[in-house]
């Protein structure tokens, strides 16, 4: 991930009627960082947790590899390099976070990832 990973993926948020509402240390384990997010009005609260083991450390936030909902684990998104993929795969992330926040099924692409219908 990079530092325009973590702008777009703050603007896609907020975009959507998102905000992060805290930014949260890592678990030392597994977990680079954590955004609380929610709704404007504080509603519909869940956790953005940055992914980002390394043999022996966690890295840093801006190293993270993936995304995924704390409360919904199948609502992820995997953060490789910034590349032609990256806007669609951002893309797929909100419409799918967007879907399990109203409660709509999700369905799955062949990497086991939830995509929308």
């Amino acid at each position: 991930m990079s530092n325009q990973h973590l702008t777009d993926i703050r603007s896609a948020l907020e975009r959507s009627h998102w905000r992060v509402i805290d930014e949260l240390p890592g678990n030392e384990r597994n977990i680079s960082a954590v955004w609380k997010v929610a709704r404007p009005d504080s509603t519909n609260v869940f956790h953005l947790e940055f992914e980002g083991l390394d043999d022996m450390n966690t890295f840093p936030i801006e190293r993270a590899y993936a995304i995924r909902v704390r409360e919904e684990r199948s609502v992820g998104a995997y953060l490789a390099r910034p590349s032609r993929t990256w806007p669609t795969e951002l893309e797929q992330f909100i419409v799918n976070l967007e879907r399990w926040a109203h409660n709509k099924p999700l369905k799955y692409d062949a990497r086991n990832t939830a995509r929308a219908s």
